[in-house]
């Protein structure tokens, strides 16, 4: 899975994607601000909602938001990893995905 927090042009209005590369499932998830508690809270329980064979790995981007990812992983048993500093392309899904969704909440 990929996953990224989306928000809105103005305001503290934000969404988290997350997307299964294979089968093309979208998690999303609303984050009540930009930062890593509220992603985490608005994360873990959606990601415990579906099954544990969609839900191995996810891989983030080095967003300060992500920065409890050690809770992420002990709460949901996945493994996770990070991209590379300015390497959109290596998660291609969900960047286009995210596109669509900053023009609904924002």
């Amino acid at each position: 899975m990929q996953a990224d927090l989306v928000c809105a042009s103005r305001g503290q209005a934000a969404l988290l994607s997350c997307k299964e590369r294979k089968s093309r499932f979208l998690l999303l998830a609303k984050a009540q601000s930009r930062t890593a508690a509220a992603s985490g809270e608005g994360l873990v329980p959606r990601l415990c909602e579906i099954s544990p064979d969609l839900r191995k790995t996810l891989t983030l981007d080095n967003g300060s938001e992500m920065a409890g990812f050690r809770g992420l992983e002990s709460a949901t048993g996945l493994r996770t990893y990070f991209c590379w500093p300015h390497s959109p392309w290596q998660r291609g899904s969900n960047l286009r995905r995210r596109c669509s969704s900053r023009q609904l909440i924002g």
